[in-house]
């Protein structure tokens, strides 16, 4: 192999690619069944390589090449789901550690809230002394 480069956008042309079913206008022996598949000409717009043309002059998919295509495509979204997981993940740690010192804070001004209370009931403003 010769010129090899990597397959890019992998993700997107899959993305891109539209599945349809289908039958054939040219039945032979009677196929009356439903294909699954894509429309070449459809294909050729995305990734052309995976186009050939029969000795009929009839486009077809080359099934057997999207294997390469889909492997890149599951690459990428792995690569992107991976730094995606990452960065929620610092983000979620940055939450909680607030929410941790935000909980040691809501505390501490609870408690400082009863001192106050307390200290103005003994100075004798009942409006600040608890109610049983």
């Amino acid at each position: 192999k010769e010129n090899i480069e990597e397959i890019m956008n992998g993700l997107d042309r899959v993305l891109n690619l539209r599945g349809v079913t289908f039958k054939w206008i040219d039945r032979q022996a009677g196929d009356e069944t439903r294909h699954m598949g894509f429309i070449a000409q459809e294909v050729e717009k995305i990734a052309p390589e995976l186009v050939k043309v029969d000795a009929r002059g009839y486009k077809q998919v080359n099934y057997a090449n999207f294997v390469a295509v889909l492997t890149s495509a599951i690459k990428e979204f792995f690569h992107r789901w991976s730094d995606d997981s990452r960065e929620l993940h610092r983000e979620i740690a940055s939450v909680k550690t607030e929410n941790e010192n935000l909980k040691k804070r809501s505390t501490k001004l609870e408690a400082e809230n009863i001192a106050i209370k307390k200290a103005l009931c003994e100075m004798n403003r009942k409006e600040f002394c608890a109610r049983n």
